[in-house]
């Protein structure tokens, strides 16, 4: 928990920054496994704590009928986003 309120004073440091104020930020520790309730967690989190489970879309990629947005999973390496 020492390190999440650590990363939670820095997230706050950085919404300062993002409205103009001058501040400066450390470099936070990374997480490690130990520190997740289940092994699970961390595989899904990972050293920053955020979520891996991103996608990608794929603007004026889909077929012609169908006009829905193609989206895609950012863990994907690049073969499979290109057949994507």
């Amino acid at each position: 928990m020492r390190k999440r309120a650590q990363w939670e004073r820095t997230w706050a440091l950085q919404r300062k920054e993002d409205v103009g104020e001058k501040v400066t930020i450390e470099v936070q520790p990374k997480y490690a496994w130990a520190d997740f309730l289940r092994p699970s967690y961390w595989k899904a989190r990972g050293k920053l704590d955020v979520p891996k489970e991103r996608f990608i879309s794929y603007p004026q990629a889909g077929r012609d009928s169908d006009g829905s947005e193609l989206l895609g999973w950012a863990g994907w390496g690049h073969l499979a986003q290109a057949q994507a």
